[in-house]
């Protein structure tokens, strides 16, 4: 035995031989000195008694915290999915924004000249009735001749 123990040690066995080994370690008499190998072969009849069937697994009842805790990961599931749409959909959005925001230039100087002159017209009028509509609101007569003194300016 201790020579097929070397063995076993060293990769060296067969498949009988581990067998024999095994049935020699579950029996009852054993030599002092192999008896601190006996949990290793033990283990091993353990093991193989431990194995469950699947159908077991699969038919065994649910209970109400199992069912909360796959419905928990579903949703969990769904809602990291609709969020990553909810990302792809806004930045493609906003990418065909930014196209046409960036794709809009002008091939004739002069075209885009006059187009600025009336942008700039436009934010000229604006700027022309902010303080007209801050002097009609009631206001402080020195706050109105401030507002005066820098339209001017």
């Amino acid at each position: 035995m201790k020579q097929l123990l070397e063995q076993y040690w060293q990769g060296k066995t067969t498949p009988e031989e581990e067998q024999l080994l095994q049935a020699f370690f579950s029996g009852e008499s054993l030599p002092e000195e192999l008896e601190i190998y006996r949990p290793l072969f033990l283990w091993k009849d353990r093991q193989k008694d431990i194995r469950l069937d699947r159908n077991e697994i699969l038919a065994a009842p649910r209970t109400g915290a199992g069912n909360l805790y796959s419905a928990l990961k579903v949703a969990a599931s769904v809602m990291i999915l609709v969020t990553v749409a909810i990302g792809f959909y806004t930045h493609y959005k906003q990418e065909k924004f930014m196209d046409k925001v960036f794709s809009e230039t002008y091939t004739d100087p002069k075209e885009a000249v006059r187009e600025t002159g009336k942008i700039v017209a436009k934010v000229s009028t604006l700027l022309q009735l902010v303080p007209d509509k801050l002097l009609s609101e009631s206001t402080t007569d020195s706050t109105k001749t401030a507002l005066t003194n820098d339209s001017i300016q």
